[in-house]
């Protein structure tokens, strides 16, 4: 299968996608449906769960996309996946923004969908993870920052309980946002939040693999037209469908060779997260 068939345009294709290979896999699937969550065509939104392997597993690599509408620029790896739908079936970040939403200094955080995406996460974990479980690895797929097609593998938990072991794992290239080596910064209410809830019973080592796009400016620009024509209900503007263009280029490559990129550092990582759990 070409690597640029693992890709998708829409939600829908995506989601299409990913069912199909889990069905081929002979995943166990469940969806998690967004109540009043509608796409830009009146399609229903949801989160799907595909679960690959024995029912009661010691250890489990739970793979996470689609969080702020990254899900066209992710393949989908053959393991556990839990895909997100809000943002990237509108291709946007429900983000508020303080500040200037054209020009100057921009204060945004995460909003609504990480909120439903916490909620949804933590009824996931209930009905998903078996008690037998004793060690989880995350990947959670992401782009927008860093280097063109480059994977920045970014620590995500508690500055010191798991650091060591992620570098252990997946090696000296892991950054921290706490420590202040990433190109990201630490951000609070993230989904690793909902983590911490298991401490103390699961060994957890979550990562983000962040993915480079466009330079910074021209990704940040994007982010202020697009809450610029948000900020007013079908705002009248024939900026429309250049903004939604913009938007959609800063977090998704369309050609083979960052596809091929975000393909191969993807695949590397899983293998990495699965000889680990293996031998831990």
């Amino acid at each position: 299968m070409p690597i640029r068939d693992y890709f998708a345009g829409t939600y829908s294709e995506a989601r299409q996608k990913f069912l199909d290979a889990a069905h081929e896999a002979r995943g166990r699937l469940t969806a998690y449906t967004i109540a009043d969550g509608q796409g830009p065509h009146g399609e229903p939104l949801s989160i799907d769960v595909a679960r690959l392997g024995p029912d009661e597993p010691d250890s489990v690599l739970l793979l996470i996309s689609a969080t702020h509408a990254r899900g066209l620029g992710g393949p989908e790896p053959p393991y556990r996946w839990d895909s997100t739908s809000t943002s990237m079936a509108w291709l946007r970040s429900r983000r508020q923004c303080r500040g200037d939403n054209i020009l100057g200094r921009q204060d945004c955080f995460v909003a609504g969908e990480e909120r439903v995406g916490r909620t949804t996460l933590r009824s996931i974990l209930k009905h998903s993870l078996a008690p037998s479980v004793k060690k989880l690895a995350v990947l959670d797929f992401h782009t927008g920052l860093g280097p063109m097609g480059y994977g920045e593998p970014i620590y995500l938990g508690p500055p010191d309980e798991g650091f060591e072991r992620a570098k252990k794992w997946y090696g000296p290239e892991v950054t921290s946002t706490l420590r202040g080596t990433s190109a990201s910064a630490a951000i609070a209410g993230a989904l690793p939040e909902v983590f911490l809830g298991l401490a103390g019973t699961v060994e957890v080592t979550y990562l983000a693999l962040e993915y480079g796009t466009l330079p910074i400016m021209e990704v940040l620009t994007s982010l202020r037209a697009d809450h610029w024509l948000h900020a007013v209900p079908d705002r009248q503007t024939p900026l429309r469908g250049q903004i939604e263009r913009q938007m959609r280029n800063a977090f998704y490559v369309d050609t083979p060779a960052w596809k091929a990129a975000v393909y191969g550092r993807a695949a590397d990582f899983v293998v990495r997260a699965a000889r680990a759990l293996a031998s831990s």
